[in-house]
């Protein structure tokens, strides 16, 4: 796991670097890691840099330094949530011979049916 905090944090940032974290991404779609599990995970060490830093530098550097990983780890955050549901998407479409707009569009039209079910009449 620190690996990958490290190898974010220092790059490179290249094409091998994208193609591992995909790799990464679909690693933990096949080993049950939720989002909330991720995200838990990063506000963890989202707290652990800002305790670190807050012990170690002077209060203005710590609060820049905590600024950015927050900035970091919304970051990151969102652009895995997007990607996990769409690797579990395309998993699904191709598991069943669909594609995955498909389960997209299935998703709305259940949802408009939900908020007419909840809708005062």
């Amino acid at each position: 796991m620190t690996d990958c905090y490290l190898r974010t944090v220092a790059g490179p940032f290249n094409g091998q670097y994208f193609a591992w974290q995909a790799l990464v991404g679909l690693v933990h779609v096949r080993r049950g890691v939720t989002n909330a599990m991720m995200a838990s995970m990063w506000n963890w060490l989202t707290e652990q840099v800002a305790q670190r830093a807050y012990e170690a530098l002077p209060l203005e550097e710590a609060r820049a330094l905590e600024g950015s990983w927050r900035r970091l780890a919304f970051t990151v955050t969102a652009l895995i949530s997007e990607e996990y549901l769409d690797a579990y998407l395309e998993a699904l479409a191709e598991a069943l011979g669909k594609e995955p707009r498909d389960f997209r569009h299935l998703a709305q039209a259940e949802v408009t049916r939900l908020l007419q079910a909840l809708t005062p009449r």
